[in-house]
């Protein structure tokens, strides 16, 4: 079926773009993700966060990032600094509940 903008979405699809969203779980301490806070891989600024911040409902805290394609496993393991610390974060696989 075809639809507006369809040749740009089947040319993304086989040149994906270089940085892919992740979610993370952060161990944070007295405060949580807001944006930009520089995530750490490998002990290197690989990427940065979108946005974050403390989810009542699941009691944990949360970021949004955007990190190379090519670092992005399902058992990623982060840190991300937040006020000056590095927190650690592992990337989440399964919706919070």
């Amino acid at each position: 079926m075809d639809f507006i903008g369809r040749s740009a979405a089947e040319a993304e699809r086989l040149t994906p773009p270089e940085r892919q969203l992740v979610i993370f779980e952060v161990d944070a301490h007295d405060a949580d993700a807001v944006a930009y806070e520089p995530v750490f891989i490998n002990g290197t600024v690989q990427g940065f966060c979108t946005s974050g911040g403390y989810s009542h409902h699941a009691e944990k805290s949360i970021a949004f990032a955007l990190v190379p394609r090519a670092e992005v496993t399902d058992d990623l393991q982060a840190e991300i600094e937040i006020l000056g610390q590095l927190r650690p974060a592992k990337r989440l696989l399964e919706p919070l509940l």
